[in-house]
């Protein structure tokens, strides 16, 4: 059974953007090649359901537990980048 979306959990690329650390265009980019989920809410805006997105991002962690998909680059609060 499909859950109901609500417009709070409807992220724009932007915010998916900014959540994952990513431009925008690379958003775009994995929503065709590597199947982030989203959907068309009009001719020109794309969504996406922000509990897709971690499903989405949990799936990848169990294919590639080496990769670092949120924030690669990202230093933890008070660390240092070596």
């Amino acid at each position: 059974m499909d859950r109901p979306v609500t417009t709070e959990c409807l992220m724009t690329t932007r915010a998916v953007a900014r959540f994952l650390c990513v431009v925008p265009k690379t958003v775009h980019r994995w929503r065709r090649r590597r199947g982030l989920p989203a959907f068309r809410v009009s001719r020109s805006a794309i969504r996406y359901d922000r509990h897709e997105i971690h499903c989405w991002l949990d799936r990848r962690r169990a294919q590639r537990p080496h990769e670092n998909l949120i924030c690669p680059g990202r230093r933890a609060k008070g660390g240092r980048r070596r």
